[in-house]
């Protein structure tokens, strides 16, 4: 408990607010002392003038009560002093703590003498402070001091500060508990729901309205778990499809392997099996090809040296290279590529027509039409592929470029792809700095767009 964030920001802050309190009252205490020493002398002049004038007024009977009086509210000890040395105290305050007065002060008064501590060059101490007043009455001469009593009167000074001080504290230490807890809940639930996050549960969340900082790091947390419960999909996605697409060859392979056992077999039909084990291994060796060519494109590890070549010169060769197979689709061709110039990674880009090229002719019907286009716009330079291809559904265009997606797994498998090809095309666009757009329509065909940024391009 007394380790807790909670229970050191609770009593951080009260710490803070008793000591601010006693430093203030200390420090207000001598600032203000001289200041409540001179008004206290002020009004012991005034207090002891009003005592003077009650003692010679003619018509009022046992003066000396309303001295007493005066002295007890006041908490003024009254002592009067005659030139005989006789002394008398009109008040019934303890003076024990009441310090004499010298005998040349009083001699001092009755010679006629106003004594007031306050007009000693020195500041005087508070209980050294008191007031002498000389007074004739009767042909006598009187002198009467007031000193007062700082036992009373500390304990009435200090009382309204302690009180204050005390409200202060209890007040702060309730609201350091309340505040506490708001600024301490949140933290409380970012650790337990980082708890629950390490056990693998990525679907957790933390509810936290807030617009400071605490706030910002629950929207922060709450962003990373998504991008986490997205990254675990993709993984989960990721294991099911390269089992399913290792699987589905390896299952085809031992089959026909088996197949091939049997005795009363004859060479043609052993022939066709060995045909199609080796289709399935090519095509086993294409997904790996590929997975490990992704892996490599995605974790930065294939270098990328950039060279200025010519890409129209690049794309024609592209179309050589799958001359035969255009051919044998009967599919019709045009390109429009004039002189162009980019810097970049011939080979990598080299992977990017090839893949486009082998979907077209994948996708596009026999007696079917394919175009290619170079055309600089603005600060890019745009690569197109179109065709009159079987087109793809508007569902599934946004999933088209990630791995393993297939429009049609079926269609798919009897062309020999594994998904992986335009995931790999977008991956090298990005190193490049490029963008991947894509045009499709079921049934009429499909268009790729390859923009080089100007930065690429001369």
């Amino acid at each position: 408990m007394t380790r807790t964030l909670y229970f050191r920001i609770v009593l951080t802050f009260i710490g803070i607010v008793i000591l601010s309190c006693i430093v203030s009252f200390f420090v207000s205490g001598q600032l203000f002392k001289r200041e409540a020493t001179a008004q206290m002398l002020d009004d012991m002049l005034q207090s002891g003038q009003t005592m003077i004038q009650l003692l010679k007024e003619p018509d009022l009977k046992k003066p000396e009560l309303y001295l007493i009086r005066m002295a007890n509210q006041s908490n003024y000890a009254v002592t009067i002093y005659n030139t005989n040395g006789e002394v008398r105290k009109y008040d019934t305050l303890p003076r024990d703590n009441i310090r004499p007065i010298p005998n040349q002060t009083i001699q001092e008064v009755l010679s006629g003498e106003i004594y007031y501590s306050a007009n000693q060059l020195m500041p005087v101490a508070p209980d050294q402070a008191y007031v002498g007043l000389p007074y004739e009455q009767d042909g006598k001469k009187y002198a009467l001091f007031i000193q007062p009593n700082f036992e009373v009167r500390n304990k009435q000074l200090y009382l309204l500060p302690i009180t204050v001080i005390s409200i202060i504290i209890g007040i702060g230490s309730i609201m350091t508990f309340l505040l506490s807890r708001f600024i301490v809940n949140p933290i409380t639930k970012l650790a337990e729901a980082t708890l629950e996050m390490s056990t693998g549960n990525f679907n957790v969340q933390v509810p936290i309205r807030r617009s400071d900082e605490l706030g910002l790091l629950a929207q922060s947390f709450n962003h990373m778990a998504g991008e986490l419960r997205q990254l675990e999909q993709m993984r989960q996605d990721f294991i099911s499809n390269v089992s399913h697409e290792i699987q589905s060859p390896l299952t085809s392979i031992r089959g026909f392997s088996e197949a091939l056992k049997e005795p009363a077999m004859n060479h043609k039909e052993r022939l066709h099996y060995l045909e199609i084990i080796e289709t399935e291994s090519e095509r086993l060796s294409r997904m790996v090809d590929n997975l490990l060519r992704l892996t490599s494109l995605e974790s930065g590890q294939q270098p990328n040296p950039a060279e200025l070549f010519d890409l129209d010169e690049e794309l024609r060769k592209v179309v050589i290279v799958n001359h035969l197979l255009l051919m044998q689709k009967e599919i019709e061709y045009d390109l429009f590529l004039p002189k162009t110039k980019i810097i970049g990674n011939k080979d990598q880009l080299f992977q990017i027509w090839t893949n486009l090229i082998h979907n077209s002719i994948k996708y596009t019907p026999k007696g079917g039409y394919m175009y290619i286009k170079i055309k600089k716009d603005g600060n890019y330079v745009r690569i197109r592929f179109t065709d009159t291809g079987v087109g793809i559904p508007p569902e599934d265009q946004a999933h088209i470029f990630e791995r393993f997606y297939k429009v049609d797994k079926s269609r798919d498998r009897s062309v020999g792809g594994n998904g992986l090809g335009l995931a790999i095309v977008k991956k090298i666009v990005e190193i490049h700095q490029g963008k991947i757009e894509l045009e499709s329509e079921v049934g009429k065909g499909t268009t790729v767009t390859i923009l080089l940024p100007s930065s690429n391009a001369s």
